[in-house]
């Protein structure tokens, strides 16, 4: 990332409430995308800001970049095993993470939980719409069997984040939503899930 440049030229734009006092005449942010430098063999250190964060503090944008603790990335299933940080997994928790902070935040119908007497709120994530958004649904294989076996694994793997998410305290609780159109009397298939969430909310 760091071998990424990255310019945002904002000098016909209405002057921000904040900015830099080098960016006060020009209003161009531009660098490396992500400055950092390596220390030793897992550290890396950084001495200026990302022009991406210099820009949005800038302009004050909110509701358009989200931040959540490097603690959620770490997932662990029911026996303590980690999840590897591979670059699809990480899709899939990117992703679970910009569903689940928007979906807490924003308004919704509130329903009471008569057995826990708390207040909380519904929200669907669909299978179909993260495997397109995130770009797994394009990396699946092209025979209808493999990609079926493929659907699955990921699925599992969205449940395991959310197990732990759930024993976290961080989401109250998630169902699985029937697919009415795919599903037969012998066979009940899924089209996403419906995720709960404590009167609280999501906590960034």
């Amino acid at each position: 990332m760091n071998k990424i440049t990255i310019t945002i030229d904002c000098s016909k734009a209405a002057v921000p409430k904040w900015i830099y006092e080098d960016e006060k005449e020009l209003r161009i942010y531009k660098g490396s995308f992500l400055p950092l430098e390596k220390q030793g063999e897992k550290g890396y250190s950084y001495e200026e800001l990302p022009p991406l964060y210099r820009f949005a503090t800038a302009f004050h944008i909110k509701g358009q970049f989200l931040t959540f603790s490097a603690e959620k990335l770490q997932i662990f299933d029911a026996k303590g095993k980690k999840l590897p940080a591979s670059e699809e997994n990480l899709r899939i928790i990117y992703y679970l993470q910009y569903r689940l902070s928007t979906m807490s935040g924003s308004r919704g119908r509130e329903k009471e939980d008569r057995e826990r007497g708390r207040s909380v709120l519904s929200r669907v994530i669909r299978y179909d719409t993260l495997f397109r958004v995130t770009g797994i649904g394009e990396e699946m294989p092209g025979d209808k069997y493999s990609r079926k076996r493929k659907e699955e694994v990921l699925c599992r793997k969205i449940h395991t984040i959310l197990d732990d998410y759930k024993r976290r305290q961080l989401i109250f609780d998630y169902a699985l939503c029937p697919d009415e159109e795919a599903s037969t009397p012998k066979k009940r298939q899924y089209c996403g899930v419906k995720v709960e969430f404590p009167q609280w909310g999501w906590e960034e």
